[in-house]
């Protein structure tokens, strides 16, 4: 998920948490990795007014690390067969890791060259492949060295105006270890609120009040229903609408 702007040893499952309301857009990801030293993370985002400051909220999910161990509670477990028939590797996780500093939230490209720290910025060969994004915002973060151990970040989240007429933005494309490939394998679980995106989507067994606290949670989620949709295996490698 993202783009990351240095050495990444492993990408490991990743979780995403989507609801949209009109063309505001509420946005939470955690994800595992592993790395032999500090490294940036960029995540474009589509937001409806490129430029403007107040286009993304950043949301604090630093007391609710478990957010996303709460949400999945309410949906049905993974059949094992399914699971081993995709041949999901997974790896012990040994412990939380925080990201370094706060999320920031860049209006513009120029100015995320600009003023980001030099060791957090991607080469320009990449933004060439990547012109779409020229004119979208830019949401970042600094993320701790692992000491090549396998660990899960913190939950993060924010809310911002979309561009898009329909559907809620997730951003799957990944740049790791400086090459971007035209497929990738995912491993990502979405969890979304709104109407039913597809009949392969999981809806939710329980209501999600049943199990998140919203208090810690606001403004991300809404109560009642959900759903999940599993992305596992070999895809184009680039950002999704569901």
């Amino acid at each position: 998920m993202g783009m990351f702007t240095s050495f990444v040893r492993q990408i490991g499952p990743t979780k995403f948490f989507a609801r949209r309301v009109e063309d505001k857009q509420f946005l939470a990801c955690e994800f595992n990795y592993a790395s032999d030293g500090i490294t940036g993370l960029v995540i474009p985002v589509p937001v409806a007014n490129a430029g403007r400051d107040r286009s993304v909220r950043i949301i604090d999910l630093s007391t609710y690390r478990n957010f996303f161990d709460h949400l999945s509670r309410v949906f049905p477990r993974e059949d094992p067969l399914t699971m081993k028939m995709l041949k999901v590797k997974t790896q012990p996780i040994l412990q939380y890791v925080n990201h370094i500093g706060p999320i920031t939230y860049w209006p513009t490209l120029a100015e995320f060259n600009e003023k980001v720290d030099p060791r957090f910025r991607l080469a320009q060969e990449f933004w060439n492949q990547l012109s779409y994004y020229q004119d979208w915002g830019f949401v970042s973060v600094v993320l701790p060295d692992t000491a090549d151990t396998f660990n899960r970040t913190f939950p993060f989240a924010f809310e911002f105006r979309t561009r898009l007429t329909d559907g809620m933005f997730i951003p799957t494309l990944e740049l790791t270890n400086c090459h971007l490939s035209p497929a990738t394998v995912f491993h990502h679980e979405l969890y979304y609120q709104g109407k039913r995106r597809q009949l392969s989507d999981c809806p939710s067994s329980h209501l999600l009040e049943e199990s998140i606290d919203y208090t810690r949670s606001r403004p991300l989620l809404v109560e009642g229903p959900g759903f999940k949709r599993s992305l596992i295996g070999k895809f184009p490698n680039g950002d999704i609408v569901i």
